[in-house]
């Protein structure tokens, strides 16, 4: 059964299952009681349209480990692993070999910078 919290002041209204689908994992999770502390602390100060958005920006911002659901985990943990190196300093930064041919990518074609934007955007 579903219970309601409004805070009058800011007009928001704010209905809690008992349960709910989380929307990273996929899982089905029981409402625990400590969110349900905080819901109904910030619907007594009218500041629940303010707890919304804080949690609604975390999980929005947050950089969050691949779950097995989506099926990429070892690709998206080798990358995590070769950003770490990268952060450490751990690359040939003379001559980088692609696919053991011929081709031979220079330091100077190598943008770490933007190689570790492509390895956050991808890889968190």
């Amino acid at each position: 059964m579903s219970k309601n919290y409004i805070d009058y002041t800011n007009k928001t209204v704010l209905s809690i299952p008992d349960h709910f689908i989380h929307v990273k994992t996929g899982e089905t999770q029981q409402v625990s009681r400590s969110v349900e502390n905080q819901i109904r602390y910030h619907t007594n100060n009218n500041t629940l349209s303010h707890l919304i958005f804080s949690a609604l920006s975390d999980y929005v911002n947050s950089s969050h480990k691949p779950t097995e659901i989506h099926g990429s985990n070892d690709v998206l943990s080798e990358l995590l692993e070769i950003k770490k190196m990268l952060r450490q300093g751990n690359f040939n930064s003379k001559v980088t070999q692609q696919n053991s041919s011929n081709h031979f990518i220079q330091e100077k074609d190598l943008d770490i910078k933007e190689l570790e934007d492509v390895l956050e955007a991808f890889g968190g």
